[in-house]
């Protein structure tokens, strides 16, 4: 049944694209031929659309002291120690030069679109994929240089800025009003990245090679063969097994403030030694995470610069990789006791508890939602109580069902769905919901 199906789906999948192929060529045959009826008609005004100058970003729209409040709620300061290692009796091993192939495998990595933004060089990844032989030699020597020597060079450490606004975000902090809400996208030199993606391979593999120490398999986030659906996926099995067996599920969202651009560097590279990571990625990271610096364009046009004092850069390569190292120690808590999980996408993090009795499974998903909070202000992080959000799964004609939950100090009330990773999810996982949430949003 299920092949059939699959089979349905996919000649219906090939009929649909052959169809939009075939409504663009028409479309564009059309456009063509207009152009005969009316030259000064839609080609001519697309074109000059496509010929406009660019319109301003959000950091040049906005006044000084906004834009400052604005950076500074979006890259916090770093107000305890954070040195860098001791890197005095390292030696350095030939087993860890990078050679030619890593260099052209990452450049194969990186996407070669024309209109995705460079970093402050200017220079675009597909300029270096066109690059003659010698010249990636040239590169890879660089890198190797980089390695022996353990400096991260700071034009790579260097990001333009770029401000993504956040609109009809119903869950804005409104203690904050006046301060609009942005997502911080960092432009990297392309040169760097691609140093990134060669380290961070050489990361993957190490974790591959060494699976008592690499990430929770409930952390689907920046991970190979893994997608939002395999998480939703594994929610969906979690809770409908419990209930099918009798029991009960309780499933608690947690909202972690800023999160990328908040985690200490100092937790980040506490995780590679207690993990054991190699010494020398340890070392290039140490410098990696050190004197990083964006830059932004203001009202008057002028270029201002500000320096990065804690979290994983939005747009770089190995940003995301450190993370899931860093913010595995809260998925590892799921592991000392069974019937609970800890199940996430990067940030967005899902405390899910399961049994057969009804208050002891409420009280369980209690304490686990308490400790893993107490896990994430350890890692220098915050939870946006108020974003929290909490459902039960439970068998139809349940009754004396709780009404709510406590996360710390605060009683979170069951919802009949919440949303996750962009999903509304309903007890009973009929969807009803989200295709209303869906049609909305068409409309």
């Amino acid at each position: 049944m299920i092949g059939e199906l699959g089979g349905i789906y996919k000649a219906a999948r090939k009929d649909l694209r052959l169809e939009i192929n075939r409504l663009k060529a028409r479309a564009w045959q059309e456009l063509i031929e207009s152009v005969d009826r009316d030259p000064w008609g839609l080609p001519y005004k697309l074109v000059l659309g496509k010929l406009r100058t660019a319109s301003p970003g959000l950091s040049e729209l906005l006044e000084r002291d906004a834009l400052s409040s604005l950076l500074d709620s979006l890259f916090p300061r770093n107000n305890l120690p954070d040195p860098l290692g001791d890197w005095s009796n390292f030696v350095w091993s030939d087993d860890w030069a990078i050679s030619l192939e890593e260099v052209y495998n990452a450049l194969k990595k990186g996407p070669s679109s024309l209109s995705k933004a460079p970093g402050p060089d200017g220079f675009r990844l597909v300029l270096w994929k066109r690059a003659p032989e010698e010249t990636i030699r040239w590169v890879t020597s660089i890198y190797n240089t980089c390695l022996k020597t353990g400096e991260f060079p700071g034009s790579w450490k260097c990001a333009n800025l770029v401000l993504i606004p956040k609109v009809n975000n119903a869950k804005a902090d409104l203690r904050t009003p006046d301060i609009p809400k942005a997502r911080p996208i960092c432009l990297l030199n392309e040169l760097g990245k691609t140093f990134e993606r060669v380290l961070a391979e050489r990361i993957h593999f190490w974790q591959t090679s060494n699976p008592d120490s690499d990430v929770s398999g409930s952390q689907y986030g920046f991970r190979k063969n893994r997608s939002t659906c395999d998480a939703l996926l594994l929610v969906r099995q979690i809770t409908s097994n419990a209930v099918k067996n009798g029991g009960f599920a309780f499933a608690v969202s947690l909202d972690i403030s800023n999160a990328f651009n908040s985690i200490p560097w100092r937790k980040i590279r506490r995780a590679l030694r207690d993990k054991g990571y190699p010494i020398y990625i340890q070392r290039i990271l140490d410098s990696y995470f050190s004197n990083r610096v964006i830059r932004f364009l203001d009202k008057d046009g002028r270029w201002g610069t500000r320096s990065m004092e804690a979290g994983v850069p939005q747009g770089s390569v190995l940003g995301p990789v450190l993370w899931n190292v860093a913010f595995d120690e809260v998925l590892s808590l799921a592991e000392e006791d069974g019937g609970s999980h800890v199940v996430c996408y990067a940030d967005d993090t899902l405390i899910i508890v399961t049994g057969k009795d009804l208050r002891t499974t409420q009280l369980r998903a209690s304490i686990l939602v308490a400790r893993a909070i107490i896990a994430i202000k350890r890692l220098g992080l915050s939870v946006a109580k108020e974003k929290t959000e909490a459902i039960m799964f439970h068998s139809r004609g349940t009754i004396g069902l709780p009404a709510s939950i406590m996360v710390e100090d605060t009683s979170v009330k069951f919802s009949s769905s919440i949303k996750y990773l962009g999903v509304i999810i309903d007890t009973n996982w009929l969807f009803s919901e989200h295709f209303r949430y869906i049609e909305g949003k068409a409309g």
